[in-house]
């Protein structure tokens, strides 16, 4: 397949990429590199032939510029703020990067023909816009709902809604770089190798779910070959079956890593218990939660 992936150059969008081209698959990637990991695409093209061009995606001719370039088979829209305390604080910004952007990938998708797309949402978008006073959230369920009425009136178009939840991690085949990215087994991690902690609220006592990052291209690869050969449009959430409280997982950091951890970050978050949103479906994760965490112990001591 040839593949498109914006925001390559991010957490997700590099990994996602690399496992890709790992499998044989043609890839094209756009990002502005924007994100303060400038290195991802250096380090991937030390290793695999990937087509990088620097576009902002808020720049329809530049977007269409590319995509003109290559008969492509599927989009992988990774372009996006993810950051939810950065949307409390610019709201405009995050409605623009989020749903303005989604409407002009769509708008060249629809003009090249380019009938596969596979969406990164997040767990929270199934609890509604009246459950939520959150952008990050909002702009998540006004995507879904953007591409499933897309697809009501293009029967070739077929999606993939792909609801992530809370990855962590770092890739294992190749190092990709540091990223933005935040979790809180990432926090939890930095506390116990002695670094800084990072911003983000949860609550002390609830429990969440967790996946790494490496079962997220795994799944990501086995969705768009599903979707490719079958074009059925599917919607899942990828996470853990088990969950962890802050509580719990703090403890078992402090039991791997040897060392007590004093977290002082403001443990509170908007939304309500994650575990009753998750619908899981028939794909196995290689990494438990334990698993993650000595991976995010062993980056972080590292690097």
């Amino acid at each position: 397949m040839v593949i498109l992936i914006t925001g390559v150059a991010g957490y997700i969008g590099s990994a996602t990429a690399t496992r890709f081209l790992e499998a044989g698959h043609k890839v094209i990637g756009i990002d502005n590199l924007s994100g303060k990991n400038k290195k991802a695409i250096k380090n991937i093209k030390k290793y695999y032939e990937i087509d990088f061009y620097e576009v902002d995606i808020s720049n329809g001719n530049a977007l269409e510029d590319v995509v003109s370039r290559f008969k492509i088979d599927m989009v992988f829209h990774f372009a996006a703020s993810t950051n939810e305390n950065f949307s409390k604080k610019d709201n405009l910004t995050f409605y623009e990067n989020n749903i303005i952007n989604l409407f002009k990938v769509l708008k060249v998708m629809k003009k090249h023909k380019i009938n596969n797309l596979i969406y990164p949402s997040s767990i929270f978008a199934k609890i509604g816009l009246e459950n939520t006073n959150d952008a990050y959230v909002k702009t998540k369920i006004l995507a879904e709902n953007m591409i499933r009425d897309y697809a009501n009136t293009n029967p070739d178009f077929s999606y993939a809604i792909l609801r992530y939840c809370n990855i962590a991690g770092y890739y294992s085949k190749i190092f990709l770089g540091e990223f933005e990215h935040y979790s809180i087994i990432k926090n939890v991690a930095r506390l116990a190798c002695g670094k800084a902690e990072l911003g983000r609220d949860f609550i002390y006592d609830e429990n969440y779910h967790f996946v790494h990052i490496d079962d997220v291209v795994n799944i990501n690869l086995k969705i768009a070959n599903e979707l490719h050969e079958k074009r059925q449009n599917i919607c899942t959430t990828i996470a853990s079956k088990e969950s962890i409280s802050v509580k719990e997982l703090v403890a078992l950091v402090e039991k791997l890593s040897k060392k007590d951890i004093n977290i002082t970050i403001a443990l509170k978050n908007e939304h309500k218990h994650e575990e009753k949103f998750c619908n899981y479906l028939e794909y196995e994760l290689e990494y438990s939660i334990e698993d993650i965490c000595k991976n995010q112990l062993e980056h972080e001591a590292r690097f």
